[in-house]
């Protein structure tokens, strides 16, 4: 016995009718541009090793604690990322991290960036794999969605 099924392209076209009405709801969604966009971030990492113990893992959490109490106190987030980050990469840069868009970081990271709304405004301790973060929103770059008018062909 042998059984198959054979999709054709232009055959299955024929059997569906797209009105212009399903195309403009179709790119308004959510997924097409309307919301999202690039989060402009910076962020202060406190590394805690996977295998660390309860001590290290209270020790990791008090230092990005104290971070965040010198921040409301008005110290420069760029400074003290430079001065105590692990994250060697971005310390050097004042923790700078450019433009993320979502999904780009891992899941605790995305949610804590793309929870923050205003500029300048600082998350608080977020934990992920590689330790404790501090998550510093800079800037907003919404993502642009071309006019229907011009994509619908």
């Amino acid at each position: 016995r042998l059984a198959w099924v054979e999709l054709d392209m232009d055959s299955l076209k024929e059997q569906v009718e797209v009105t212009e009405e399903d195309l403009r709801s179709e790119y308004s969604r959510p997924a097409n541009g309307i919301e999202g966009g690039e989060r402009e971030a910076a962020h202060i990492l406190i590394e805690v090793p996977e295998d660390a113990d309860d001590a290290a893992e209270q020790q990791a959490l008090e230092e990005i604690r104290s971070l965040r109490e010198r921040l409301e106190q008005g110290e420069d987030f760029a400074g003290l990322a430079e001065e105590y980050s692990d994250d060697s990469g971005s310390a050097r840069q004042g923790g700078d991290l450019g433009f993320v868009k979502r999904g780009m970081m891992v899941e605790p990271f995305d949610e804590a960036l793309f929870s923050l709304s205003d500029e300048g405004s600082v998350s608080d301790p977020v934990r992920t794999t590689y330790g404790y973060h501090l998550i510093k929103l800079k800037g907003l770059r919404e993502r642009e969605q071309k006019p229907f008018e011009e994509v619908k062909d």
